[in-house]
């Protein structure tokens, strides 16, 4: 909760509460504690017009985590099968959650580890991966804070005013 207070300092949602509906394991998997307290605090939307923010049983497909870890999933497997290896990091693509996407198509996944588990963030464009041992609310706090760099992402994000905008 920590990382999430600190957050809403530097970024304060609009008013949202209990946006995931629902459970947050189905046949997908688990999505993190640390996921889950951020949807339900600021709802799906987007962040510095960037990364937005999947929500649990979004009624848009788009903007549902679950659908989208579905799909992205299935596309990891095709390219997989193609012959493209993926990062040794990942024992198996059905670990994975996507949490967030960007404008760009990069994709935020979690993937749960035995320590936890951590944010991987995969570029659209090339198949470049970053991964950072921390959870989904962390890695946003310090995102925004440019205390982290993600190279795949637009040298101009995050801005340096910060926005939520739900959705």
């Amino acid at each position: 909760m920590e990382w999430l207070n600190e957050l809403v300092k530097i970024v304060p949602p609009s008013n949202a509460h209990n946006i995931s509906n629902g459970s947050t394991q189905d046949d997908s998997g688990e999505f993190p504690e640390s996921y889950t307290t951020l949807v339900n605090t600021y709802g799906p939307g987007y962040f510095d017009d960037f990364l937005y923010l999947l929500s649990l049983n979004n009624e848009n497909k788009y903007l549902d985590a679950r659908f989208q870890t579905r799909a992205q999933r299935d596309a990891l497997h095709t390219v997989n099968a193609s012959g493209e290896r993926l990062p040794d990091r990942i024992e198996s693509i059905d670990d994975l959650l996507v949490w967030a996407m960007t404008d760009n198509g990069d994709v935020c996944y979690w993937m749960p580890s035995g320590t936890g588990g951590c944010v991987v963030i995969m570029d659209s464009r090339a198949p470049e991966w970053c991964f950072y041992d921390m959870g989904v609310t962390e890695f946003m706090y310090r995102l925004l804070r440019k205390d982290i760099i993600v190279p795949i992402f637009p040298p101009d994000f995050p801005s340096t005013i910060h926005t939520f905008s739900r959705l």
